[in-house]
Formats: structure tokens, C-alpha cells, sequence
């Protein structure tokens, strides 16, 4: 047990077990540090109010799937969903699902990351992967061999006044 507390409170990840029941029995300093709740605010919580209303019946059918001996189809599996923080703002997560046994009883332990800053840098790329296409300027991509590997629209004429092609 020590151990374990140990390792969860020195995570930056939101690690989080709830009872069969979907309460919280356990929150770390990632968790506080994510969601804007003290472990003294949220633990004997329903977890679903980490989860936007919009998505709080799907996980609640799930845990209730679960609970009745239904498949744990979520286990060992990364999820990405929306997170709900104490302030009602939602961001997006990335969630790591496992379960286990004390006795009789199955709990459950999400490792949750905020992925927003993530997010922001592939949408950052994703425009600038756009950019040579919508360049109103010839942009041309020549491998070491001369041989042309990409033109954009504008880069056309110039292909056919050469009297070449992409490729």
C-alpha cells in the first residue's frame, strides 16, 4: 500500500481507482493537479463527474455492463475523450483503464493525461503541413536524383513548361 501511494503521488497523471460502483476510492496529486479537485473534495465521488453530462450515460452503461458480468471491453485500452474539471471546463484526455480484486470485491484505476497541449501541437502541424498546398507560389519537393516528389497547384505550370511531371 505504501508503495503504491508512493508512486501515484509522485505521477503528473491523474491516477484514479473507483469501486465496482464507479466511487472513488483513490486520488493522487496528478489528479488534483488535472481536474482542480483535492483528494478530501472527490474521493467517495461518482467518477462520472470528471465526464461531461454528454458522455457521463455512456460511461455509466458501461461501469453498470461491467458490474452485471458484462465484457470489460475498455480494459487494457487508451481512450480518447473529454475531461470535465472542477471549474466546468472541458479538455482533452488520453485514459488508460485496468481492473483489480481485494477479495470479492473488482476495483477499477484510470491512469488519466490532460493531452491538450498535445492537441495544440499536431493541430500546429496539421496547418503547416497545409501550407505549401495553399501557397499561391510554386512549392516544389525534389528528391537528390532531380526527380520531383511534389509540386502544389501553383507549381504546375512551371512542371509543364519544363515539360515534366511530378514523379
Amino acid at each position: 500500500e505504501l508503495r503504491y501511494r508512493s508512486v501515484t503521488q509522485s505521477a503528473v497523471d491523474a491516477i484514479i481507482s473507483t469501486d465496482c460502483n464507479g466511487k472513488i476510492v483513490s486520488w493522487n496529486y496528478g489528479g488534483k493537479k488535472i481536474f482542480g479537485y483535492r483528494e478530501n473534495e472527490i474521493v467517495g465521488k461518482p467518477i462520472t463527474v470528471l465526464i461531461p453530462k454528454e458522455h457521463a450515460k455512456t460511461y455509466q452503461a458501461a461501469i453498470d455492463r461491467v458490474r452485471s458480468g458484462g465484457d470489460a471491453c475498455l480494459i487494457g485500452q487508451t481512450l480518447e475523450m473529454q475531461g470535465l474539471r472542477k471549474d466546468g471546463s472541458q479538455f482533452p484526455i488520453s485514459l488508460s483503464l485496468s481492473n483489480w480484486k481485494s477479495g470479492e470485491e473488482e476495483f477499477y484505476t484510470s491512469i488519466i493525461r490532460d493531452v491538450t497541449e498535445q492537441k495544440r501541437n499536431e493541430e500546429k502541424v496539421a496547418e503547416l503541413a497545409r501550407l505549401p498546398a495553399e501557397s499561391p507560389n510554386p512549392v516544389l519537393r525534389v528528391a537528390g536524383d532531380g526527380t520531383i516528389q511534389y509540386s502544389n497547384k501553383s507549381g504546375k505550370p512551371l512542371l509543364g513548361s519544363w515539360n515534366c511531371q511530378q514523379g
